[in-house]
């Protein structure tokens, strides 16, 4: 369970770098930020917000869809958080 929110929260990293201002789809972020934030965080601006919404794009196209969908997702959401913090130490 624990190597399905890691690559969960990779892929969440990833699309959060290549949304970021300067980047090829930061128009994405644009699009996202015209949202309300209950619906642009998820989407893009927060990097740990984004858990809940990619949890369920990703996980039911890598893994058949089952109740560990939700675990995944609050692991991921942890993840996401200290990968943010990490990345952020290092910018």
């Amino acid at each position: 369970m624990i190597e399905k929110a890691l690559i969960i929260s990779l892929l969440c990293f990833g699309f959060y770098q290549v949304t970021r201002f300067g980047q090829i789809m930061f128009f994405v972020q644009r699009i996202a930020t015209k949202l309300p934030a209950i619906l642009g965080k998820p989407i893009c601006l927060c990097l740990t917000c984004m858990a809940s919404f990619h949890t369920l794009f990703w996980y039911p196209i890598f893994y058949e869809f089952n109740l560990q969908l939700i675990p995944v997702a609050i692991i991921a959401a942890g993840l996401n958080y200290l990968i943010g913090i990490l990345s952020s130490y290092y910018e």
